[in-house]
């Protein structure tokens, strides 16, 4: 009797650890592509507006040394921004490929 109720509990613990991995990848699939897959385009656009911004006012303030030096400090930010966002964009294909391919974004 002992034997029988620990293999029927043991069937049930494996059913339900089934389930809820099963669940557990929708639920983080559906996370990655309807969370942070928009606030990761977001996030891209902000750093390429930055940066055409510090463009424009550094065409704009051609002859005005300070001003200049504004917008190649916009200009050098928003470089740096567009790096680290392209270099996570990347990066995170890389790993997806690691984890077998589960994440699509």
């Amino acid at each position: 009797m002992k034997k029988s109720l620990a293999f029927i509990s043991l069937v049930i613990s494996n059913i339900m650890i089934s389930f809820a991995s099963s669940n557990g990848d929708i639920i983080l699939q559906n996370t990655i592509q309807y969370v942070f897959s928009p606030i990761y385009q977001l996030v891209a656009g902000v750093a390429v507006v930055y940066f055409l911004y510090g463009v424009a006012k550094f065409i704009y303030d051609l002859n005005d040394p300070e001003k200049k030096a504004i917008g190649k400090s916009h200009l050098f930010w928003g470089l740096i921004g567009l790096f680290i966002v392209l270099s996570v964009g990347g990066i995170l294909p890389g790993f997806n490929t690691i984890l077998g391919g589960m994440f699509k974004y």
